[in-house]
Protein backbone atom coordinates (compact mmCIF):
# COMPACT_ATOMS: atom_id res chain seq x y z
CA UNK A 1 0.00 0.00 0.00
CA UNK A 2 1.18 3.54 -0.95
CA UNK A 3 1.78 5.38 2.41
CA UNK A 4 1.99 9.20 0.99
CA UNK A 5 0.49 11.93 -0.28
CA UNK A 6 -1.49 11.77 -3.34
CA UNK A 7 -2.05 8.14 -5.13
CA UNK A 8 -0.59 5.44 -7.02
CA UNK A 9 -1.10 4.75 -10.55
CA UNK A 10 -1.01 1.01 -10.49
CA UNK A 11 -1.74 0.71 -14.74
CA UNK A 12 -3.07 2.61 -17.37
CA UNK A 13 -5.12 1.43 -20.15
CA UNK A 14 -3.43 1.40 -23.12
CA UNK A 15 -4.46 3.85 -25.55
CA UNK A 16 -6.41 5.44 -22.95
CA UNK A 17 -6.23 9.17 -21.72
CA UNK A 18 -3.82 8.52 -19.21
CA UNK A 19 -1.43 6.50 -21.39
CA UNK A 20 -1.79 9.45 -23.98
CA UNK A 21 -1.22 12.10 -21.59
CA UNK A 22 2.47 10.16 -20.95
CA UNK A 23 1.19 8.66 -17.30
CA UNK A 24 2.87 5.27 -16.41
CA UNK A 25 2.44 2.80 -13.65
CA UNK A 26 3.93 3.78 -10.19
CA UNK A 27 3.68 7.82 -11.12
CA UNK A 28 2.09 9.58 -8.24
CA UNK A 29 -0.83 12.08 -8.73
CA UNK A 30 -0.67 14.57 -6.45
CA UNK A 31 -2.69 17.52 -7.93
CA UNK A 32 -5.51 17.88 -10.46
CA UNK A 33 -6.68 20.52 -12.13
CA UNK A 34 -5.14 22.90 -9.34
CA UNK A 35 -6.58 20.51 -6.24
CA UNK A 36 -4.09 18.57 -4.31
CA UNK A 37 -4.92 14.92 -4.49
CA UNK A 38 -4.61 13.79 -0.94
CA UNK A 39 -6.02 10.21 -0.84
CA UNK A 40 -8.03 8.49 -3.26
CA UNK A 41 -11.07 10.16 -1.86
CA UNK A 42 -9.77 13.16 -3.01
CA UNK A 43 -8.79 11.72 -6.23
CA UNK A 44 -12.44 10.77 -7.22
CA UNK A 45 -13.67 13.82 -5.86
CA UNK A 46 -11.26 15.88 -8.66
CA UNK A 47 -12.63 13.44 -11.11
CA UNK A 48 -15.99 13.74 -10.41
CA UNK A 49 -16.06 17.75 -11.30
CA UNK A 50 -14.07 17.40 -14.47
CA UNK A 51 -15.68 17.17 -18.00
CA UNK A 52 -15.43 15.11 -20.62
CA UNK A 53 -13.09 15.75 -23.56
CA UNK A 54 -12.11 18.90 -21.86
CA UNK A 55 -8.39 18.83 -21.04
CA UNK A 56 -6.87 18.88 -17.57
CA UNK A 57 -3.35 18.87 -15.63
CA UNK A 58 -2.39 16.83 -13.98
CA UNK A 59 0.70 17.12 -11.12
CA UNK A 60 2.44 13.89 -10.97
CA UNK A 61 5.39 12.58 -8.63
CA UNK A 62 7.56 10.10 -11.13
CA UNK A 63 10.89 8.72 -9.88
CA UNK A 64 10.93 11.57 -6.49
CA UNK A 65 10.43 14.29 -9.90
CA UNK A 66 7.61 16.43 -10.29
CA UNK A 67 6.05 16.42 -14.04
CA UNK A 68 2.82 18.19 -15.03
CA UNK A 69 0.83 16.25 -18.15
CA UNK A 70 -2.31 17.07 -19.73
CA UNK A 71 -5.22 14.46 -19.90
CA UNK A 72 -8.19 14.58 -21.58
CA UNK A 73 -11.27 12.55 -19.97
CA UNK A 74 -13.20 10.43 -22.59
Amino acid sequence: QFGGKGVRIEGVSAGGPAEMAGMKKGDVIVEIAGKAIPDVNGYMSALATQKSGVALEIKILRDSKEMQLKVTPK
